[in-house]
């Protein structure tokens, strides 16, 4: 038995620029990569936000929101998607020096 796909179906996937990057503060780029990281996974990505709460010193907390479809898409099978964006924006906080935290509403 012969198993064949179609792989000519094309998704729509968010372009992101790195070139732009340069000029962001961490906050900034952070902030695009939770973005882009939801955006790529949802089905209504311009449902799709992020902002900062607040902004202590050394302290970077976000939300992200979502259309309430798509809410799973984002959380994942046990979490797994939502704790592998926090470990991204963890990651990219420690090389700056700044504690991390994403909340998804």
């Amino acid at each position: 038995m012969l198993i064949t796909a179609d792989l000519s179906a094309s998704v729509a996937v968010p372009q992101y620029n790195l070139k732009s990057e340069s000029s962001l503060s961490i906050r900034g780029k952070m902030r695009r990569l939770v973005e882009y990281v939801a955006k790529s996974l949802v089905d209504d990505p311009d449902a799709v936000q992020v902002r900062e709460v607040r902004n202590d010193r050394n302290v970077l907390a976000l939300e992200l929101s979502v259309a309430p479809d798509d809410f799973g898409k984002v959380i994942g099978r046990q979490g797994r998607v939502a704790k592998a964006m926090r470990t991204l924006l963890r990651a990219g906080g420690t090389r700056e020096g700044r504690h991390t935290s994403l909340e998804i509403l």
